[in-house]
């Protein structure tokens, strides 16, 4: 499934029929794929906006904020994680995520790992890889994936 993130980028709700417009535009171009909102740094009210509209997929790029989000708008929204997830915060967010985006490090696919395992739930994830083999960027090296790979072909629950 191909997720398109769409950001605010103007939207301080000068005119709203123009950014239904704009939401609709965008909506019935995508063609099947999944648009995901970036609520970062926008009001509780101006996500209900979108909600209101019928749209249910929305992201967030920290925690304390995304919980705090979860805890006061309606539970049928998808939270997605977008952007570095530390591992110690993982246990706050998976009981409700959706998606978290970029994994980057063997050490957070295990500790998302043990926390659905606890809770006994599933979470997607996308995992972010390092093919430029830049010592600066964040991301798995392939090398570093074909062994884990074949680790988890040896497990029998090998989906988390």
């Amino acid at each position: 499934m191909l997720l398109v993130q769409f950001l605010f980028w103007h939207m301080k709700y000068l005119d709203k029929e123009e950014d239904s417009m704009v939401y609709q535009q965008i909506q019935s171009e995508l063609q099947g794929a999944k648009l995901v909102i970036v609520s970062k740094y926008r009001s509780n009210e101006q996500l209900m906006y979108y909600y209101a509209l019928g749209h249910r997929d929305f992201a967030e790029n920290r925690v304390q904020e995304l919980v705090k989000k979860y805890d006061l708008l309606p539970k049928d929204i998808c939270w997605h994680m977008i952007g570095h997830l530390q591992s110690n915060k993982v246990k706050y967010i998976v009981p409700f995520i959706t998606m978290i985006h970029s994994v980057d490090t063997l050490s957070l696919l295990d500790t998302i790992e043990k926390e659905c395992k606890k809770i006994n739930r599933k979470v997607s994830v996308c995992l972010q890889f390092n093919i430029a083999k830049e010592e600066t960027k964040s991301g798995f090296m392939l090398d570093e994936w074909k062994e884990y790979e074949e680790n988890l072909n040896k497990k029998e629950d090998d989906e988390f």
